[in-house]
């Protein structure tokens, strides 16, 4: 193998970069030696963003799919404290297109089309801005738009919104 190539002070910094990015990632998901010897408590206590939607939690009506549509919602953690929130988009008097706002970085880069009567949607892809920004704000981001993705019903326990399917979901509570 040539070492004369680590030498090179382009090649040094990209993988140092690359480590970086392992190590965040390894470190977010929980995987490797950056893990606990604690066991991991459930997903509601660990503040993690999808959850087991609980019991309590029924499909919502279309009056709370409303409500939630309307609101202002944080998640179990954001790196700016900023809410999520969802705004009409082009054409949304015509097919229930909503933009999901509150990203943490570049935005979500995701907008719902919502059937209110089913309380269900689906997702269109939207561009987003490319600001660099730390990894936890573009891992935030990413993570909440693949809990979108990964959904297709709106839930409601009385209190907290949930978008998810097959008994997990994006957990959203009120913003007070």
């Amino acid at each position: 193998m040539n070492l004369d190539a680590l030498k090179n002070p382009i090649v040094t910094i990209a993988l140092s970069v690359i480590t970086a990015l392992i190590v965040a990632i390894s470190a977010a998901t929980g995987f490797g030696a950056f893990g606990s010897s604690t066991p991991t408590p459930p997903a509601e206590e660990s503040g993690a963003l999808v959850v087991a939607i609980p019991a309590n939690a029924k499909t919502a009506t279309p009056e709370q799919v409303e409500k939630i549509l309307n609101g202002q919602w944080k998640t179990a953690s954001h790196p700016l404290g900023r809410t999520l929130s969802f705004s009409r988009g082009d054409g949304a008097t015509e097919n229930g297109l909503y933009l999901v706002r509150g990203g943490a970085c570049n935005g979500f880069g995701v907008a719902l089309i919502v059937d209110q009567g089913k309380a269900t949607y689906t997702y269109e892809d939207r561009p987003v801005t490319k600001m660099g920004c730390d990894m936890e704000r573009h891992l935030y981001d990413g993570a909440v738009r693949g809990a979108l993705i990964d959904g297709n019903t709106f839930y409601f326990d009385g209190t907290n919104a949930y978008l998810g399917k097959n008994g997990t979901g994006l957990k959203l509570s009120p913003a007070r």
